[in-house]
């Protein structure tokens, strides 16, 4: 309760380090499997929020929905790093290793050969435009002089990084290398190290300055006994001799289903996350599988889907300060929406946004204090019967603006073939859609949007939804039963 008054006046810093020191919660991870871990992790999550807080301080929806993001959407954000005293080994880059030290450090492969040159033509600041030579055996004077100095400066690079990973070891460097001759090392780090010190016994070579004492070097040539068994390359499906394998069983009549075997049933307790197509406002489970299968109902569909994709992105690309030519950008877009050439869609599709640019409610966004155009949304989902969510409901809103007074208008495009007096049974489909987006604008910005509308391009006519409490009620039952019918294992017969 404590922490539930305070929150809309602390940062989302200091309230998450008030809620750890209240519980002791960062007490309780030490005692656990992996504790210092854990604890590592608690602490990213507090500097995570500290890195909002100076974007946007104070923002708690906002990380709260970053973090509903994070869990449905596993970001490719590494683990916390525990602290360098403990008993544990970092693997890291010398780049990261920076400012760091530690009591023994690796540096394994040292003779790794480099990676082949880039040949991309550049622009240089005194040669000018350079290209390579087509062939290995043309010569171009100003390339070759550019590859001459990038080796240089890549080599003087090299042995910068080389002095920052040795200098990180405190007691003891292991240098490790696959050296077939030590007297033809192929690897600027080992020519680098050949030239100061004997690679076959490890004697120091260079020249020390005054009172230097000569380092301690030992030379393994042999390789380290070891307990464990080889393991042989992995090798993996040859997919080719496989699918040839395959076909000469259906030829010879023997691809044959053996009895019993049945599709295995989705693992319906694991579905989390729910969206509503843009299209048909129904509500769908989001799934690789689904995936696959909207892709085929696409090229099914054919045109009509393609068609509403290429009208939505002119839709959210369409400046507002009266310089847009619909036309121009839809001949420009149509090619990465309609699979085929289609100038009949192309001209529909650039009609309806020139007659939309005319409308009252164009002008209307053009004139708003913001506006944010598909406007993606994660919303927070609890079943009646549930202790905890785990549930989440995804989509992107078309159009979000705000007028002069502060309000907020929401808008979904549609390119349904209606008329203008079936438009008000046509909305109806999207009662559900519009009442979720709803709800998502609530809860980002703490009031429900004054205006819910569907607006349907081709009869250029709208339809707006009157929220009740009433009929708040009906469509989050109806939601409900939506998402438990699609968390119902199917009957398998």
């Amino acid at each position: 309760q404590q922490l539930r008054s305070s929150k809309d006046n602390m940062l989302v810093a200091e309230l998450l380090t008030r809620a750890i020191e209240l519980t002791g919660y960062d007490a309780v991870l030490l005692t656990e499997f992996l504790g210092q871990r854990k604890l590592a992790n608690l602490h990213k999550l507090v500097e995570q929020a500290r890195t909002l807080d100076r974007l946007s301080p104070g923002d708690l929806g906002g990380f709260v929905m970053q973090l509903t993001e994070f869990v449905t959407r596993a970001p490719k954000e590494p683990v916390a790093t525990t602290s360098a005293t403990g008993d544990v080994i970092r693997i890291m880059t010398i780049h990261n290793a920076k400012g760091l030290e530690f009591p023994l450090v690796v540096l394994p492969d040292l003779n790794r050969k480099p990676p082949p040159g880039d040949q991309h033509p550049v622009m240089h600041r005194e040669l000018g435009p350079l290209v390579p030579g087509l062939e290995k055996s043309e010569s171009c004077v100003g390339w070759d002089l550019h590859q001459l100095a990038e080796k240089h400066e890549e080599q003087n690079e090299k042995v910068r990084l080389l002095y920052v990973a040795c200098t990180r070891a405190a007691d003891f460097l292991i240098l490790s290398s696959s050296l077939k001759d030590p007297h033809k090392p192929e690897s600027d780090w080992l020519k680098f190290l050949g030239e100061r010190f004997d690679l076959t016994s490890g004697e120091c070579l260079a020249e020390l300055p005054p009172d230097y004492d000569v380092p301690a070097v030992s030379v393994i040539m042999s390789e380290p006994m070891s307990t464990r068994k080889p393991v042989g390359r992995m090798r993996g499906t040859d997919l080719e001799k496989l699918i040839a394998k395959t076909q000469a069983l259906v030829a010879a009549g023997k691809g044959v289903v053996p009895a019993g075997v049945t599709a295995i049933p989705p693992q319906t307790q694991f579905r989390q996350r729910f969206s509503f197509s843009r299209l048909s406002g129904a509500l769908t489970l989001e799934t690789p599988a689904a995936t696959f299968a909207a892709e085929e109902v696409i090229q099914s569909r054919g045109d009509s889907l393609q068609f509403g994709m290429l009208v939505h992105a002119l839709l959210q690309r369409i400046p507002f300060d009266g310089t847009a030519d619909a036309r121009e950008l839809c001949h420009f877009l149509a090619p990465q929406y309609l699979n085929s050439d289609s100038p009949a869609s192309v001209e529909t599709a650039a009609m309806l946004i020139e007659r939309f640019l005319e409308s009252d409610r164009f002008q209307q966004i053009a004139r708003a204090r913001c506006v944010k155009r598909e406007l993606e949304f994660i919303l927070p989902w609890q079943l009646p019967d549930e202790e905890f969510g785990g549930h989440y409901l995804h989509g992107f809103i078309d159009c979000l603006y705000q007028d002069a007074q502060g309000e907020w208008h929401l808008v979904d495009y549609k390119s349904n073939q209606v008329t203008a007096e079936s438009v008000p049974a046509a909305a109806l489909r999207y009662e559900m859609q519009m009442y979720v987006y709803a709800l998502a604008c609530e809860r980002a910005l703490g009031k429900r949007p004054v205006e819910s509308v569907v607006h349907f391009l081709r009869p250029e006519c709208a339809h707006t939804f009157p929220w009740t409490p009433e009929r708040d009620a009906e469509l989050n039952e109806e939601l409900q039963r939506a998402i438990t019918t699609l968390l119902t294992p199917p009957t398998i017969c």
